[in-house]
């Protein structure tokens, strides 16, 4: 048996054993494919078309999840290795296979008694998802250049597809234990492979003269006997020959020297608008179409946050180029889709602290060795951490229950879930050739090709549901790929034009599609009919939404264009017509993120925040719903530019108003009050109101809590005659409200003071005379400190208002009170930025609709 043998199974052989012919079963745990001495798969995932993933991202093929904990149960036993594991946090894939094979080994303790080592090796589980960079780059050494361009497949290369091939070359076999050259060539890059391949040549060369110069019975005695290995060397020197000479004849076929520059400027490098323009130079040229779409995979990959990224002009030139429409929507979508299936994904192109980023610019100073092989696999920077024992725990844990330790491993096991690539098991030999003392063995659930990984990823997003996305990015991605995907363009009844797209006319207004500059001609924006058949209802929502999406992503191509000839006008002419016109389409997505652009032009191009540009924001605002994520951060992204774009510090007071109303018609009382507080003199109205009305569904000995809130904040701000107006509308509401006379109420006139005084709430009575005693100024040091004194005690029950009453006293009243520094904590903080200090009254004591009820303050007698 190639793998654990289950006792039922035993049973079951022994009662079909009529005859007795079974003498013996034993165990010889080899379920798995042995490819390099430091790299094994499982022989029958891609082979036998074994999906891994099943109804969701997150969710195993039961045959496949059974099928990977035997292989990878198989590869632990032949090493005698019973390993501690750990698994990508951020994997579900990952966790489960973890959780089986923690299973199994507690089930078979005697299978995985071994003798205990110095350390206890590792099993390392990582998801492919977590870079899909390295599966779609082409190859450059040798064993991987052969996988990628011909397909290895049980150690052997089918041949019969290459022209002019011989009959006894159609299948060859590649094997470093059988194949001297291969084994000292297979991590060799093409350049060095080149002469070393002429080097054997004429190794077998010299052998061949030295066996036609047989002149004595010695000398035909040694050709017979080493007859064999020159037959042997005869058939190996012919059989790399015709393999690197087909692997030459692809590269320059297919432009793989420009294409792999290209790809690795998308994994090394940052330079949007050079990689840019390659690639629809390539696209236009006469590369493979799977070439294509490679590279527009990685440019969609590489660039998908970038403010001018052109993937739907990149996605015509693929149209025009020949490539069929349904690799488009299924092959560079579903990628994407793919890669951000995973849960928390790090950006794969940030540098994880400044040592790396250091590096990054150091290698960019000196250059590198091959501009061909400069990528490095992700994995890589996994294993260094894990060797020095920096892995972090939050991202890769342990398994519970299966044993830690703070150790330095000697004896590694990466097991990579989704397939493993031929470059990552030439980075495990290089790993384990230059680290003495440590062991590496590298395994996948397959061995990929570019080629098989787009065809898993595609696999894979077909079975999966449309995922409710967790925010506005996410939102956008579902609204604009999935329509994509789903529905054809060419049922939308627009032309889609090369260079702009077809009914982009119908998202602006006339001005706007005329108003052109010469690289932008108004004929591109005009509409033609196409013939269509009249589908279901689903097939036109569909359409119209792929048609949503096209204008989305056209509209921020043709601004990004304005912008770069430096005409921002026309650019948020363009991005507010476009965004008004989606959001009234209910394209909340597409429409608030061209918002947010619009606000992004208005920032970067310190446009004045004068009325007409307050209006676009106004009215895109009033059409976004509460809950699409973008209002929210179209309103901070309007402060922020306000607050450089005008007088005001803080941000324009209307458009705090106008932000703080919205929160407060949406009864989102915590963000509408810290826009209001910087609002208008009208906005003091509408945030009393509101903390009334919070307060209505409160304890009515609360209301203190609720208005100070207000007082001192405005206090705070310097804003003294608004604290005085949110006490009086607040107390004002109270004495409507007390219809029944339960609330007593005394008046107090004096030469000082008229008020009203309310014996029940006597924090409410000191917010009235600390107002008071502000108007004073500094005269009114004395009276303040007599009122702290008085309310001292109720004011130490509270514990809420102390941080602010000191600021105000040193304000208004120039009482300097002293504070516990700590001196570390103020390094820290202004290295790290750490949080601010609270302010505010009440930030300790934060009232909340449907919390607990608060307990009343206890009742003193009239001040």
């Amino acid at each position: 048996m190639s793998n654990i043998v289950k006792k039922s199974s035993l049973e079951r052989l022994a009662e079909a054993d009529d005859h007795e012919v079974v003498k013996s079963v034993q165990e010889v745990f080899a379920d798995y494919l042995v490819i390099n001495p430091d790299l094994f798969a499982l022989k029958d995932s891609a082979a036998n078309g074994l999906r891994i993933w099943s109804q969701s991202p997150d969710q195993w093929n039961p045959d496949a999840l059974i099928r990977t904990t035997e292989g990878v149960l198989a590869s632990l036993l032949t090493l005698k290795k019973k390993p501690l594991i750990r698994y990508a946090r951020n994997s579900l894939m990952a966790k489960k296979l973890a959780t089986e094979l923690t299973f199994h080994m507690t089930q078979e303790t005697q299978l995985f008694d071994f003798r205990k080592t110095d350390t206890p090796p590792i099993l390392l589980i990582l998801d492919r998802r977590s870079d899909p960079i390295t599966p779609l780059l082409s190859q450059w050494t040798y064993q991987a250049m052969v996988h990628e361009l011909l397909g290895i497949e049980n150690g052997r290369v089918d041949l019969s597809n290459v022209p002019e091939t011989r009959p006894e070359h159609k299948e060859i076999v590649l094997s470093a234990d059988q194949d001297p050259f291969f084994k000292k060539n297979m991590y060799v890059n093409f350049g060095d492979l080149g002469s070393n391949i002429k080097e054997y040549v004429d190794q077998y060369q010299t052998k061949t003269n030295s066996s036609k110069n047989l002149e004595s019975i010695a000398d035909m005695k040694r050709f017979v006997e080493e007859y064999p290995e020159f037959r042997r060397l005869s058939g190996n020197v012919s059989k790399h020959v015709n393999l690197v000479s087909e692997l030459s004849r692809r590269v320059e076929s297919e432009s793989l020297l420009e294409v792999s520059e290209l790809e690795q400027s998308f994994a090394c490098q940052d330079n949007h608008n050079a990689d840019l323009k390659t690639l629809q130079k390539l696209l236009q040229s006469g590369i493979p179409p799977a070439n294509k779409i490679r590279l527009v995979a990685l440019y969609s990959i590489r660039y998908e946050k970038h403010m001018n990224n052109a993937l739907p002009v990149l996605m015509d030139l693929l149209q025009v180029g020949g490539v069929i429409p349904s690799d488009i929507n299924q092959s560079v979508r579903n990628l994407i889709s793919f890669y951000h299936s995973l849960r928390s994904q790090e950006d794969i192109f940030e540098a994880s602290d400044i040592f790396s980023l250091a590096s990054r610019s150091l290698k960019g100073l000196k250059g590198v060795e091959n501009i061909y092989t400069q990528h490095t696999p992700r994995m890589g920077q996994t294993i260094g951490s894990l060797i020095k024992g920096r892995l972090s725990l939050q991202s890769y844990p342990f398994m519970e229950g299966g044993g830690t330790t703070k150790d330095k491993p000697q004896d590694i096991i990466v097991f990579m879930v989704g397939g493993a690539t031929y470059e990552e098991a030439r980075l495990t030999a290089q790993v384990n050739a230059s680290t003495p003392g440590v062991r590496i063995v590298l395994g996948g659930t397959s061995m990929l090709s570019s080629a098989m990984f787009i065809q898993n990823a595609n696999e894979a997003t077909s079975m999966w549901p449309i995922a409710p996305p967790t925010n506005a990015s996410g939102r956008l991605r579902r609204e604009n790929f999935m329509a994509m995907r789903d529905a054809k363009l060419c049922r939308v009844g627009f032309t889609w034009q090369p260079k702009l797209g077809c009914g982009l006319s119908r998202y602006l207004s006339f001005d706007d599609a005329t108003n052109a500059t010469p690289n932008i001609p108004p004929q591109h924006f005009h509409p033609t009919t196409t013939k269509h058949n009249v589908g279901s209802h689903r097939e036109d929502h569909l359409s119209a939404e792929a048609e949503h999406y096209e204008a989305h992503q056209q509209l921020r191509v043709v601004s990004a264009r304005y912008l770069k000839q430096s005409n921002p006008q026309s650019a948020i002419d363009i991005l507010y017509s476009g965004a008004q016109s989606l959001l009234q389409a209910s394209q909340f997505a597409s429409g608030g993120d061209l918002g947010l652009t619009l606000v992004e032009v208005y920032a970067t191009h310190s446009i004045p925040c004068d009325s007409t540009s307050k209006a676009r924001i106004y009215t895109l605002l009033g059409l976004l719903p509460a809950d699409e994520p973008t209002r929210k951060q179209i309103i901070n992204a309007a402060v922020l530019w306000s607050s450089k774009c005008s007088e005001y510090e803080a941000g324009d007071p209307e458009l705090h108003h106008f932000a703080g109303s919205l929160y407060a018609k949406d009864h989102e009382p915590y963000d509408a009050e810290k826009h209001l507080l910087l609002g208008t003199k009208d906005s003091c109205v509408v945030l009393t109101n509101l903390l009334y009305t919070w307060y209505t569904q409160d304890e009515p000995s609360t209301a203190p809590l609720y208005v100070s809130r207000a007082v001192l904040c405005y206090l705070l701000i310097g804003n003294v005659r608004e604290a005085g107006t949110a006490l009086d509308l607040f107390t004002s509401r109270l004495l409507e409200d007390n219809k029944g006379g339960r609330l007593v109420v005394q008046s107090v006139e004096t030469s000082a003071l008229d008020a009203r005084i309310f014996p029940a709430m006597p924090l409410m009575n000191f917010l009235r005379l600390l107002v008071l005693s502000v108007t004073r100024g500094r005269g009114g040091a004395d009276a303040y400190r007599a009122l702290r004194a008085h309310y001292s005690l109720l004011l130490q029950e509270l514990g809420g208002w102390d941080e602010a009453l000191e600021q105000i006293a040193e304000m208004y009243f120039g009482i300097q009170v002293p504070k516990q520094r700590n001196f570390m904590a103020d390094m820290m903080s202004s290295l790290f930025g750490g949080p601010p200090a609270a302010g505010g009254g009440g930030a300790s004591r934060r009232p909340q609709v449907g919390a607990p009820k608060p307990a009343a303050p206890p009742t003193v007698e009239l001040d």
